[in-house]
């Protein structure tokens, strides 16, 4: 197996994952390029977190949102050029894992 076949497949397993739990698609501008919200969860928050143990500086978790339960994310541009992700999507996360995992018990 090439080096890199079990990383794309994690990737993608994760991006499948997560598109499991949702029908819409949010693209935001992260690092000049427009990237799928599923995917930057996996590249820039999973992966720096389990690799790096941290979130890019430019990748927050911005505490300021109104309602800290929601799933939201904020896309912004000079001078700072950040995304921000409200922490509704910690929770988001967790109800979905806990779910599915309840799904596979009673499968």
């Amino acid at each position: 197996m090439r080096p890199w076949a079990s990383t794309y497949k994690n990737c993608a397993n994760f991006v499948a994952f997560m598109k499991d739990s949702h029908d819409w698609t949010i693209n935001v501008e992260y690092r000049g390029e427009q990237v799928d919200l599923d995917l930057l969860f996996y590249k820039w928050m999973r992966c720096e977190l389990v690799h790096n143990g941290g979130l890019p500086v430019d990748l927050p978790i911005d505490e300021s949102f109104a309602d800290p339960r929601s799933c939201s994310v904020r896309a912004g541009g000079a001078p700072d050029y950040m995304v921000l992700v409200s922490p509704g999507w910690y929770w988001f996360l967790v109800g979905h894992v806990r779910s599915t995992v309840e799904q596979a018990a009673n499968d």
